[in-house]
């Protein structure tokens, strides 16, 4: 299954070109009543439209929803109910960073047993509340792995500091922290070399 993160304003520009049997999950602020401008295309053959805030669980802020079990109930019902008649699950919140991250690394863990397409990409800071809630709906009760989170962390700062243009910080992915530590090293390297160079 092809799993995919985006942004509200991709979602609604890229929805038009989507060429295979497709699933949505929607992802707003739980103070959002506007939709995306998703629907019409014959190829979307679901959309499930939630509504919560990019906020851990613990976390306790005015006005503020955090993910429930309800709504990962409902992600668990149209993936199960969908998994067979699309080829691809669109997951969208307002940035794409992490609300949607945490629920695509779920599902991607769930389908495919892969979910560093998320924790090894500088691109994404998956909020864990959806990744923990979503996961253990799809496979009962499992363990976060403490050890993804901090590598995931890592790379989020390390790939920000340090790639050199957006192309190359979208483009970049680790699938383990020996990978993500040669890329430092030889970021930090070149830079150093540069500057004796530039002397």
């Amino acid at each position: 299954m092809k799993i995919k993160i985006f942004s509200r304003s991709e979602i609604e520009f890229f929805v038009k070109e989507i060429k295979e049997p497709t699933l949505i999950i929607s992802i707003r602020c739980s103070g959002d009543s506007s939709k995306p401008e998703i629907e019409g295309n014959p190829l979307v053959k679901k959309i499930l439209f939630l509504r919560f805030d990019d906020i851990e669980e613990h976390e306790k802020f005015l006005n503020c929803v955090p993910m429930s079990d309800e709504d990962a109930l409902k992600i668990k019902e149209v993936v199960e109910e969908t998994k067979e008649k699309v080829t691809e699950i669109w997951v969208h919140c307002d940035a794409g960073v992490s609300r949607s991250a945490g629920v695509a690394a779920a599902i991607g863990k769930y389908l495919n047993d892969d979910d560093m397409f998320v924790f090894g990409s500088p691109r994404y800071s998956p909020n864990i509340t959806c990744y923990r809630k979503t996961l253990n709906a799809l496979m009962g009760d499992s363990e976060i792995d403490s050890e993804k989170i901090k590598f995931n962390d890592k790379v989020f700062s390390e790939g920000f500091k340090l790639a050199e243009n957006e192309a190359e910080w979208k483009n970049l992915h680790f699938d383990n922290e020996e990978e993500l530590n040669k890329w430092i090293s030889d970021k930090l390297s070149t830079w150093g070399t540069a500057k004796i160079s530039g002397l």
